[in-house]
């Protein structure tokens, strides 16, 4: 062998015996593969690594929305130095992060890390709506809103969509924003503390959703007898109440995480009505708290209010609802008690021969934060400041559990609607 060919061959021994000693150059190639890479907030997408080396450890961290929210999960490369995450979307839910409710829409970024040494990041873009739904405010005949336009030729089903007890406009990353995404144009209707409205969840009179429900079906995008309501919390129960009370004007109804009773107004624990109909009162269960109820759970404060004798005058006529109706509650509801108050509803359209479908979904596990899939749930132990109130309060549930039921909800929310609004 001549002097030449000995030194190469030296020269290739040494530079394959350098990149085994120095593995940060020999996963250079280190990559992810997330696929879509822009998605809705509530699709999945895979997440898988390749050009690792076989067999080695490397931890993935998430950054949600620009370091608002953070995960990781350690895994283990296989022999061909690949590495498949099982279940990409726990990355999501299980994202821990110091501003509650901040949103979950906008860039996700992962980065791969083996040895303290970051060798791969990829950046997707999750949207609370997609990218072709227009957004119109809403400021004519004293209402207050968003209305959602999905591009679609002819009228479209309509769905009014209704906040809970913080009030103000339904936003984009909830129901309002998932539904226009999936076809559905949607009305996000603001009752009280918006500009324009009251502060307070007091002497709402049921005529400014009448005027709502007039004014959406006069627009030459909705086809007028293909609407439906969907409330969460007091807004649930604004939805079976208003079902209720104009039975003809709906396809569908939807109470997320309702009560079957109504409650007084909300704000300054005053005993003002909620809701007013030809400028009367309608009857609720007495509402002010003593310091024993203080002392209870807020969920247990509601229980024990349901014991009253009142409490019968204030249940909603739901058996007036000329439709089919879908309900989710959580069984670990330590807000107020939706599973309860769900099983009464159905009880009581039971007792009256109700002749429309009725589907009640009650989760384990689950408290009241029942949304869109594929958004954080760490925070549902957290104590909370009520936003109105100023009373602490706690939505209950576990993270996996309240995923799982978002995820659940979520398919069979737009399972219903598929069959009972969309259709003819």
């Amino acid at each position: 062998m001549n002097h030449a060919r000995s030194g190469t061959l030296r020269s290739a021994v040494g530079l394959v015996l350098f990149l085994i000693a120095s593995p940060g150059l020999a996963q250079q190639n280190a990559h992810f593969e997330i696929t879509p890479d822009t998605v809705l907030i509530d699709d999945r997408f895979r997440v898988a690594l390749d050009g690792l080396e076989p067999r080695k450890e490397v931890t993935i961290r998430v950054e949600g929305n620009r370091g608002v929210w953070h995960s990781s999960a350690t895994l283990r490369s296989d022999d061909r130095g690949h590495v498949e995450v099982a279940d990409p979307m726990r990355l999501i839910w299980s994202a821990t992060g110091d501003r509650p409710g901040a949103a979950v829409a906008g860039p996700w970024t992962f980065t791969a890390e083996t040895d303290g040494r970051a060798i791969a990041t990829h950046t997707i873009l999750r949207r609370a709506i997609a990218e072709n739904v227009r957004m119109v405010p809403v400021r004519e005949q004293g209402l207050v809103g968003v209305v959602y336009y999905p591009p679609g030729a002819g009228r479209l089903p309509a769905m009014i969509v209704l906040p809970g007890s913080q009030g103000g406009i339904p936003i984009p990353g909830g129901y309002a924003g998932g539904l226009a995404s999936h076809g559905y144009l949607v009305l996000a209707l603001a009752y009280f503390n918006a500009e324009g409205l009251p502060p307070l969840l007091q002497n709402i009179p049921l005529e400014y959703f009448a005027t709502a429900l007039e004014w959406l079906k006069s627009q030459p995008a909705v086809d007028p007898t293909h609407v439906g309501v969907l409330g969460t919390s007091r807004g649930g129960e604004l939805a079976l109440l208003l079902g209720a009370t104009y039975p003809s004007a709906f396809r569908v109804v939807v109470a997320n995480v309702p009560s079957s009773v109504m409650w007084p107004g909300l704000g300054d624990n005053s005993e003002a009505p909620a809701w007013t109909l030809n400028g009367k009162p309608l009857a609720s269960v007495r509402g002010r708290f003593t310091p024993a109820d203080l002392a209870l759970s807020s969920r247990d404060r509601f229980l024990k209010r349901l014991q009253d004798p009142a409490a019968a005058h204030a249940e909603i006529p739901v058996e007036r609802i000329d439709a089919p109706l879908l309900m989710f509650s959580g069984k670990d509801d330590q807000l107020w008690p939706s599973d309860v108050f769900a099983a009464r509803v159905v009880d009581r359209l039971k007792a009256h021969h109700f002749a429309h479908p009725v589907e009640h979904y009650s989760y384990e596990h689950a408290g009241h934060q029942i949304t869109r899939p594929f958004v954080p749930t760490s925070d549902v132990g957290q104590v909370r400041i009520h936003p109105i109130t100023k009373r602490p309060n706690v939505f209950g549930g576990t993270p996996e559990g309240q995923a799982k039921a978002n995820e659940d909800s979520w398919e069979k929310l737009l399972a219903f609607l598929d069959k009972y609004l969309r259709t003819p």
